[in-house]
């Protein structure tokens, strides 16, 4: 009855959730507990709260949380705003307290504490500042947006450098290869704060194999980034395209990987 339950509402709602983002969501996920108004976890497919998921750090099966607000799905509750809820974090794993001062008693959060940045959105110069205000909330990393103006994102890491911020945590350079020119028109249209020039768009239409164009313009832009100030490393998000992620860090040159 369960299942039948679920068919009935996915054909009510007129959508369809591709095997590759079911696979996705499975990996990993953050959402909004609207009942509770706090949030909780999906790793492995299982729901934690906010204290389960701190009891999984502490066992090392957690390593690190990324910060981020992207689930268009999830009704919005505004308690907390991204640097409110890195602060939150911080204030777990720093000072053993939860965000209303109630002591962790046992099974204290060891993270390292991510959160996200667009380069690429409007107003530019205000990027940098809110950079800052999530540097100074207790961001231990940072992932940009998919990168593929080069010349905009070198220009906000001038801005970076110049207010020290590379010193203060560490950039990661997010790049996602891909594999027909559909993919970038259909992203330069549809997903807000995105900037690719058409330039690259008649690249990857005029190849006539369009998967390994893809990986020339991605390595490319790896090699461009490594000499960029303040970088400290790339993301690589090969969404729906997994299997090719060892081939772009042989080709790119970064395999073997450094021994830390």
């Amino acid at each position: 009855m369960k299942a039948k339950s679920t068919d009935k509402r996915k054909r009510a709602s007129g959508t369809k959730t591709s095997p590759a983002k079911r696979k996705a969501m499975r990996v990993t996920s953050r959402i909004v507990d609207t009942k509770r108004h706090a949030i909780a976890y999906v790793i492995g497919g299982k729901r934690y709260s906010v204290k389960q998921t701190a009891h999984l750090a502490r066992q090392g099966r957690i390593s690190g949380v990324r910060v981020v607000g992207n689930h268009p799905q999830a009704k919005g509750v505004y308690d907390l705003d991204s640097m409110q809820l890195i602060a939150m974090v911080k204030k777990m794993r720093d000072d053993k307290r939860f965000l209303c001062d109630d002591p962790i008693k046992e099974h204290e959060p060891r993270l390292f504490i991510g959160a996200v940045a667009n380069p690429f959105a409007d107003p530019f110069e205000y990027r940098v500042l809110r950079l800052a205000k999530k540097t100074e909330a207790g961001a231990d990393f940072i992932q940009t947006q998919c990168i593929f103006d080069i010349d905009r994102f070198s220009k906000w890491m001038e801005m970076v450098v110049k207010e020290g911020l590379h010193k203060k945590t560490y950039i990661l350079a997010g790049l996602m290869p891909v594999r027909s020119h559909k993919a970038l028109v259909y992203m330069k249209n549809n997903v807000a704060g995105m900037s690719i020039p058409d330039e690259i768009i008649k690249r990857m239409e005029a190849a006539k194999e369009p998967k390994e164009k893809g990986i020339e313009i991605c390595i490319e832009m790896i090699d461009q980034i490594k000499n960029i100030e303040g970088v400290a490393g790339i993301h690589l998000m090969p969404i729906g395209w997994e299997s090719i992620t060892p081939v772009l860090l042989e080709r790119a040159g970064l395999l073997p990987r450094p021994e830390v």
